[in-house]
């Protein structure tokens, strides 16, 4: 978190089964081949195909997903998801 950044608090409706994903900029930014990013897209698709497994193989699924994809990691990659109980 950076004090000159102005940051937007956002309130959503939740039900249970929603899940929140927060990650960090190396997920959706990491380069693959013709320097691709890996993209919000492909997360949110493959989170969308998949939300029906439980969350730690979901985790390891975009994990997997990115090595296959990634030709180099610049940055950090981190990952957290929650399921609104």
């Amino acid at each position: 978190m950076v004090d000159e950044f102005d940051y937007k608090v956002i309130k959503m409706a939740a039900k249970p089964g929603d899940k929140l994903l927060i990650y960090s900029d190396g997920l959706v930014e990491s380069p693959g081949k013709n320097e691709e990013q890996f993209s919000e897209k492909r997360v949110l698709d493959i989170i969308e195909a998949n939300m029906h497994i439980p969350n730690k193989d979901l985790l390891e699924l975009l994990a997997e997903e990115l090595d296959k994809f990634a030709i180099d990691y610049r940055d950090d990659v981190s990952m957290i998801l929650v399921e609104i109980p």
